[in-house]
């Protein structure tokens, strides 16, 4: 079995009120996954940020991408 989208995410809410969301994909310049609404890249974005702003001690989220890109869009490999 491969990789799963959680493992091309990140998050991590800081004791600070910073809230991470980090692509992690840099071996593809963090290019978007996943071609249906519940299963993306997209998706699971959209529930970290969800949880950031329940999070009563989260002031700030910050979306960010790891390696040289911040994110070059959707991946249109089909072995993605």
């Amino acid at each position: 079995m491969g990789p799963k989208l959680v493992d091309y995410l990140k998050y991590e809410a800081e004791d600070t009120g910073i809230a991470w969301i980090t692509f992690n994909r840099p071996e593809r310049r963090n290019a978007l996954m996943g071609n249906s609404q519940e299963n993306s890249t997209v998706a699971k974005v959209g529930e970290y940020m969800r949880a950031a702003d329940d999070d009563p001690d989260v002031r700030v989220i910050v979306l960010t991408g790891e390696g040289q890109g911040f994110c070059s869009g959707a991946d249109m490999r089909r072995d993605n």
